[in-house]
């Protein structure tokens, strides 16, 4: 039957995406959009995939959540159970993945895809160049470089932010969006 795979490709999306998404070293209270930027950086560098769900606005978190779901749910009807125990252990259930809160089911996807990413892929830089004001959202312009296998690349990304009980949270990128229309592409395909 049908069975969900991650591919290495879709492994390096994933990895590149949380490092432009979603509190070891968290930003004081009352950061600016760019204070909280340099500190969701610093967290991904010392606490690795953790720092995403600690960082991402709550409404998010529930939206990847219904994103990435239907995926747990569709491998359970062919009877499969790869993605389920790869991200939520070998004794986890359908019905625990579908009743875990938000912050649990992204906190333990993305361990779950750090502990399959290579060793070597090494977040080195952050450099705020600016921001702009889109509504309730600001949108902070970064230079980030990461690099992997003595390969140092940099690229200018743009990490979206939006206020929850007075701070700034990361919203979701929309490398997420195409990572589950990836999947489900993937799924459909077999």
């Amino acid at each position: 039957m049908r069975t969900l795979r991650l591919t290495g490709r879709l492994l390096f999306i994933c990895l590149f995406a949380t490092l432009l998404a979603g509190r070891a070293d968290a930003a004081p209270p009352g950061a600016s959009p760019e204070e909280l930027t340099r500190a969701y950086f610093n967290a991904l560098k010392l606490m690795g995939f953790g720092a995403i769900a600690p960082y991402t606005h709550p409404v998010e978190r529930s939206r990847f959540k219904a994103m990435m779901l239907p995926f747990y749910v569709e491998e359970a009807r062919a009877g499969q159970v790869e993605l389920l125990h790869m991200t939520f252990g070998q004794d986890a259930t359908l019905g625990e993945v579908q009743a875990a809160d938000p912050y649990v089911f992204m906190n333990n996807f993305f361990r779950s895809l750090e502990q399959r990413m290579p060793a070597n892929v090494q977040f080195e830089r952050i450099e705020v160049l600016g921001t702009v004001a889109e509504g309730e959202t600001v949108h902070v312009l970064a230079r980030v470089t990461v690099a992997t296998d003595g390969v140092t690349f940099t690229k200018l990304e743009v990490l979206s932010l939006r206020r929850y009980e007075g701070e700034w949270m990361v919203m979701l990128a929309a490398q997420y969006e195409g990572l589950a229309q990836a999947l489900g592409a993937r799924r459909n395909a077999r």
